[in-house]
Order: C-alpha cells, then structure tokens, then sequence
C-alpha cells in the first residue's frame, strides 16, 4: 500500500507561518487536502485467495434441484445451497471496500455467494415431475385374440415433450412407427398360410383381400388420444379388415367358408364346421387367359336375379356373390356338365 505525493500537503505545510504559531494555537484553522494512494492488487487477490471461505476442502458447491428416475417411478431431489463464492464478486467488493477506507464487508448482503438456479419449489421443475410421475403409471395394451401387446411407460415418455406448464405432445412419428410394428406383426392380409383342404392337402395361401389388418392412420388418433387422457386402457385397434379367428394353431378362416379347389374344379361350403355343399365346377377359361384367381378372399356381396355383363355378353343368373373384383361364384343353367377338365 503506498502514499503518492502531489504536492498538495506540502502545500498546506508551506502556507503556515512561523512567526503566527502562537495565535494558531488559539485559533485553529482546518486544512485539507485530497491524498493519492495505490496498492498491489494482485496482492489483495492472493490475500483473499489464501482465507479459509476460498479453501477447496471447505467449500460446497451449489447444485440445481432436479428429477431423478428411480425403478419405478420418479422422485424430486432438493437443491444444494452449498457455501462457495463468486471469486470476481468479492474481489470487486474488497477493492471498493479497499479504495472507500472500509473494513468490514458482509458477503452474504453483498450477494457474493453462488446460489442454485433451480429449487425444488421451481414451478417448471415441479409441473415436469408431477407429469412424469403421472405418466410412470400409463400403458395401453393391445388386445389380438389370446395375445397381448403392451405399450408401456418407458416408450410412451420416449415420445414426450412436456412444456413449462406441464402439458405433453407425442411424436407422431415414433408412434406410427409403433402401430406399423404392429401391423407387420398382427396383420394376415398379404401374408401366406396354411391351410387343409376338404382333400386333406396342406397347402400354402396368400390372404389376398380376407384376413386381418390394422387401420393404422385412423388408430394413431385413438392412441394419441388415449396418451392424452393419460389413463390405463386395454383396447382391441380399429381395423380396416377383420377376419373370424386370431389365435395360436388357428387361421383366420374360421368354420365357416367356401373353398374352391382349381386343380380338381370342386366347390364345397362350410357353415360351422360342417359341409352342407360338395359340388363340382366350372372356373375361369385357362385358354383365354381368364383363370381365376387364387387366394383367400373376402365374398363382400350376394345378390339374386343378377346380370353378368362384359365386354360382349350379358348372362342373367339366379346368384351371383363377387369375390374379386368381376369374379365370383354363380350358378350356370345354361351347362349341362360341371367338373373335368372343361376350365381348361
């Protein structure tokens, strides 16, 4: 710490008079003069570094109040105040302290300590937890025949985003993404299986227009409602097809159906499991490229009285039940034989 002269207390010495000391003694005059000072400050710093409020071993850094998953759920773990200070805060209220001729300072007033800049009272942090905690507890589970599949908690917060009030949105994508493992899981239309004829063949179908499918665009909404609502639920998904059966060891067809064999131009019906028709046919022309078609298909109408129109014909039938397209089953008076090798 050092003093540097200007002059000016020199000064205030030089304009006394000897010769009038006496009648100063009796007579006293103030003087006073501004004085010059400078200290190392990098001392002071070093000085303040050294006091034991700056040692490591006794300092407690502040941290955030935060949230923190446990097993099950979630829990609030509360902030640490912790005991360290802002290096630059107290050094620049040492220095004014310094240059000011003071020699106290309060730092906690002072506001030098670091504070968490999250409590556990921070509303943003607690409508979050309160959120996840609600959430923690949310699954939907999906109903296919005697097999489920869940949707649980970890994957619904996956697709979270929580707003400062506590509110959620989903991602629509990682949910579609969901539904259509679904899909590739559950749905029968489009797939092969197997079946066993009235011949006792096993043989390998594609389910063309008949069998199971999800309607993914329409149960992405249903779902992100039921997210929504955050409530449990158990639910069987919208279909854009259903079939009879769903199950281990079953196919879709069920007991009751028409199976067509090609090959051997026969047609029996089921209903319930039992053959009420056994009945040879007549199928598409092989030789004009009209075969009909193989697979498992939906018959989706019956009609009496109807009238077959193509290109150059209009044949009336007592029945007609399309299948696909242009294709169905229908009597035919007009033949006189059925079965054989007519089709080709």
């Amino acid at each position: 710490y050092e003093y540097l002269s200007d002059g000016s207390v020199q000064a205030v010495k030089d304009a006394q008079k000897d010769s009038s000391w006496l009648y100063a003694f009796f007579h006293p005059e103030l003087s006073s003069s501004n004085v010059i000072t400078v200290y190392d400050k990098e001392m002071l710093r070093e000085a303040m570094l050294d006091l034991d409020c700056f040692d490591p071993e006794l300092v407690v850094t502040p941290q955030d109040a935060y949230i923190e998953e446990t097993d099950t759920s979630y829990r609030l773990v509360e902030e640490v105040e912790g005991n360290e200070l802002d290096e630059d805060k107290v050094f620049e209220l040492l220095t004014s302290a310094v240059d000011n001729g003071e020699t106290e300072v309060n730092l906690e007033e002072s506001g030098c300590y670091k504070e968490p800049s999250v409590r556990s009272d921070d509303e943003t942090l607690n409508n979050r937890y309160n959120t996840l905690v609600k959430y923690s507890e949310m699954s939907v589970t999906y109903v296919f025949g005697d097999e489920k599949e869940v949707l649980d908690s970890e994957t619904i917060i996956s697709w979270m985003t929580i707003e400062d009030d506590g509110s959620v949105s989903f991602n629509w994508n990682m949910a579609a993404d969901w539904l259509a493992e679904l899909g590739d899981k559950y749905n029968t239309i489009g797939t092969t299986q197997r079946f066993t004829t009235s011949l006792g063949e096993t043989v390998m179908v594609l389910y063309e227009t008949y069998g199971w499918k999800i309607d993914e665009a329409n149960e992405i909404d249903e779902l992100l409602a039921i997210l929504q609502a955050a409530e449990p639920t158990e639910r069987e998904p919208l279909y854009l097809e259903t079939a009879n059966s769903r199950g281990e060891g079953e196919n879709d067809i069920g007991d009751t159906y028409v199976e067509i064999d090609y090959t051997n131009q026969r047609m029996w019906f089921y209903k319930d499991g039992v053959c009420l028709v056994d009945t040879p046919i007549v199928t598409g022309d092989i030789s004009q490229n009209m075969g009909s078609p193989t697979g498992v298909y939906c018959i989706y109408n019956k009609e009496q009285n109807a009238t077959l129109e193509g290109e150059d014909y209009k044949t009336p039938v007592d029945f007609w039940m399309p299948f696909y397209g242009g294709v169905g089953i229908h009597d035919a008076k007009w033949r006189s034989s059925f079965g054989g090798t007519i089709y080709q």
